[in-house]
């Protein structure tokens, strides 16, 4: 991998990159990999960035093209996008688009769909009362669409929220969303086994709902959302909740609760999923640290226990132990367990 970057105007930049995969063996090694056996000679990816930020902090954005190249060199081998974002005291404007042509291959990166453009303006309204207990409201709209190479429209998400924050922190919000998919794959939306909705038919659906967080300042604080409408052919009932007390200055005890409940017509499966949470931060000095996560899934029936250890025995150096066990949760047998060792060590040089 090779980069370079060069300031220009003030604080923008430019950015450039080149990695490079190369197989000692030559082309088609059989080299047994899970995800691609017969491994070509070659993956290069180079690219170039321009990194936008204005001296004011008023604009500030972003645009790239990045091409791949391999032996098996395929039409429309690139990627490309450009953001840009206005923000001022009352109001900020957004606008990204991408296009992600079908031939791009960057084996050594992640690249999670091709052949589409996607497009992503939004708008976001804020005032500030100068009395009271509400320090700022603010009414939203974003849009985010994903279409093929033809041009039809794959994917769409609206959404139009307006936000009360107060001055203790706390915040409540109301949002709708609209929402359009067309599936390119059949899919069953419980993951549980059922009928599955067939690929290439498309869903139109609306959905509602409130979130309210409290003052994160005081040691003991809550998250609750609520949400409903229209999943797929179906209904979806949505709800979120969050504790969290923090006993200072020994750490912090958290507690996550989900609920889906998902409503199909039949031959449809309906299913109830719970996903809970709770979560143990210790600091038994500022060099020792202990976090416990468990969290049990309905949906895949497993319960996961999660310990990490944490020695910093010098700045940016860290000592970590992880111990992680996932069971079946009807009779704790379990399925895996695994314990990590990981050291870090910064180097003054």
């Amino acid at each position: 991998v090779a980069t370079f970057q060069r300031r220009v105007f003030g604080r923008s930049n430019i950015a450039g990159i080149f990695v490079n995969r190369q197989s000692f063996e030559g082309g088609n090694t059989g080299i047994d990999s899970p995800f691609n056996p017969n491994l070509a000679e070659y993956n290069r990816v180079a690219g170039l960035d321009f990194n936008l930020q204005s001296n004011d902090n008023k604009w500030n954005g972003k645009t790239f093209y990045h091409r791949s190249f391999s032996p098996d060199q395929q039409k429309a081998s690139y990627a490309t996008a450009t953001f840009l974002s206005y923000n001022v005291r009352n109001l900020r404007v957004e606008w990204n688009h991408e296009r992600v042509g079908d031939g791009f291959n960057a084996e050594t990166g992640f690249v999670p769909r091709n052949n589409y453009w996607r497009f992503e303006p939004s708008v976001d309204f804020r005032w500030f009362p100068k009395k009271g207990a509400i320090f700022r409201n603010s009414l939203s709209l974003s849009w985010d669409e994903f279409r093929d190479e033809n041009f039809n429209r794959i994917d769409l998400n609206q959404r139009l929220r307006y936000t009360i924050q107060f001055r203790n922190t706390a915040f409540v919000s109301f949002t709708g969303f609209r929402e359009y998919i067309m599936l390119q794959r059949s899919f069953e939306p419980t993951r549980s086994g059922g009928e599955r909705l067939a690929a290439f038919t498309d869903y139109t659906f609306h959905r509602y709902g409130v979130t309210f967080r409290s003052d994160n300042r005081k040691l003991f604080n809550y998250s609750v959302s609520l949400y409903n409408g229209g999943f797929y052919n179906g209904n979806r009932l949505f709800f979120r909740s969050g504790l969290n007390y923090r006993f200072q200055p020994y750490g912090n005890f958290s507690f996550e609760f989900e609920y889906n409940k998902l409503d199909f017509p039949e031959p449809y499966t309906s299913a109830e999923l719970f996903l809970i949470g709770p979560r143990v931060e210790i600091s038994f000095t500022d060099e020792l640290f202990l976090n416990t996560f468990i969290q049990y899934n309905s949906q895949i029936q497993n319960l996961n226990i999660n310990t990490r250890f944490q020695w910093r025995f010098r700045p940016v150096s860290d000592l970590f132990i992880v111990y992680t066990d996932n069971y079946f949760p009807d009779n704790f047998r379990v399925k895996n367990r695994a314990l990590i060792l990981k050291l870090s060590y910064w180097l003054a040089v």
